[in-house]
């Protein structure tokens, strides 16, 4: 396993660790944080919630945890959602027939890209980048590796959530 994933463990009910966050009957603040989100996502055509079990399921199959708060939303609120961002929706965790397929093994590998760059004002590779993540078209190799694609603004113009690597969260 990659020195920079998290390797997921049994759900644990103390609410200060971030990686096996896991809803305990005496977080009455956590609880009712969660409702309301519930009622203002019940309004935008949601993707019913996959639940703790199939999240765990997922977190396992894949080597990794997922971060929190998109970890909870997934597991309590709502799986996707038709109303954003943008026009195009959240996309479901489960929904993974995309680019960065996870069934690649490549959400536990850490995220390629750890520093700042402008890609239109400069074509050249920065120093230190990773060769490993550039492909024949010269991007595919970044796609999918330690990141979620979690919807998109159309011609391009993507929403990740870094999994796994310096950056994750």
């Amino acid at each position: 396993m990659p020195s920079n994933s998290v390797k997921p463990s049994a759900p644990n009910t103390n609410t200060n660790s971030n990686s096996s966050f896991t809803l305990s009957p005496n977080n009455e603040a956590i609880k009712a944080d969660v409702e309301k989100l519930r009622t203002i996502f019940a309004s935008r055509n949601i993707t019913p919630p996959l639940g703790w079990p199939a999240v765990h399921a997922f977190e396992s199959r894949h080597d990794i945890i997922l971060p929190e708060p998109y970890r909870t939303f997934v597991a309590e609120i709502a799986n996707g959602c038709h109303g954003g961002p943008q026009e195009y929706g959240l996309k479901p965790l489960s929904n993974r027939g995309d680019r960065n397929d996870p069934a690649e093994g490549r959400l536990a590998l850490p995220f390629p890209l750890t520093k700042r760059r402008i890609w239109e004002d400069d074509p050249e590779l920065p120093e230190g980048f990773p060769a490993s993540a550039i492909d024949g078209d010269g991007e595919a190799g970044i796609f999918g590796r330690g990141c979620l694609d979690l919807g998109t603004e159309g011609c391009g113009m993507n929403w990740y959530l870094i999994i796994s690597g310096e950056h994750r969260g």
